[in-house]
């Protein structure tokens, strides 16, 4: 098992994870903190080489995530049984490594991709693409 990106729940009991297994299938799941127990979703992504990068909204309770293509994949962690809430096409989007930056509010998130000039605006409340903001070169958002 090959781990690509993690991030720590609200509440510091669980650790969200993206991984590989080694038939190169993605996956989604989740290390609770408390018990030491592992669990993996029935999430299966589509095979690729690129991570599948995370984001996290606390108010919200979803996880997001984009592979390789372009889908930006939206995944509830309210309860155990996760699932994708939705999923929103980035139209124009090239394959290549994407990271996600969720605006303070939580209401919108930002895709950027390391091989494409362009970074997709997403409006969380009504899954929808606002804006394409063309940039000069390639960019890869920085996550703090």
């Amino acid at each position: 098992m090959e781990f690509e990106d993690l991030i720590v729940s609200k509440d510091n009991k669980e650790i969200f994870v993206t991984f590989d297994l080694p038939d190169r299938s993605q996956h989604f799941g989740s290390f609770n903190l408390e018990n030491k127990e592992f669990y993996k979703s029935t999430i299966d992504f589509s095979r690729g080489l690129n991570p599948y990068y995370l984001a996290y909204s606390p108010k919200r309770n979803e996880i997001y995530t984009v592979g390789a293509y372009d889908k930006f994949y939206i995944i509830d962690v309210a309860s155990k049984n996760y699932t994708i809430k939705d999923v929103v096409d980035l139209t124009g989007k090239i394959e290549g490594p994407s990271r996600i930056t969720i605006r303070t509010d939580e209401n919108i998130a930002f895709v950027s991709c390391v091989d494409s000039n362009l970074i997709f605006v997403i409006d969380l409340n009504t899954r929808q693409i606002i804006k394409k903001i063309t940039l000069q070169r390639p960019y890869l958002m920085i996550t703090l």
